[in-house]
């Protein structure tokens, strides 16, 4: 994994860790993701390409809002690394 894939993965264990999250419904976070690739670096944006997958079956799977608000934050904790 590279180092910004690290990187996102230590903020989402803390901040899983931490369960203090907002509740933001998933569409949110899908047009937060779609909004930001046409300004990714190309490497970011690969790497996002290999998450959203796993952000969309979290949210098909049924667990829900919890976690898609961790990956929202997730993604604006990270978004100096994204831009």
């Amino acid at each position: 994994m590279d180092q910004l894939g690290t990187r996102l993965m230590q903020i989402w264990r803390r901040m899983a860790a931490a369960e203090c999250f907002p509740y933001l419904t998933r569409w949110l976070v899908l047009a937060a993701c779609f909004h930001a690739m046409p300004r990714l670096p190309s490497h970011n944006k690969c790497l996002l390409q290999r998450w959203l997958p796993l952000l969309l079956t979290t949210i098909l799977d049924g667990r829900g809002d919890y976690v898609v608000t961790q990956w929202y934050h997730a993604f604006e904790l990270c978004g100096s690394f994204f831009l």
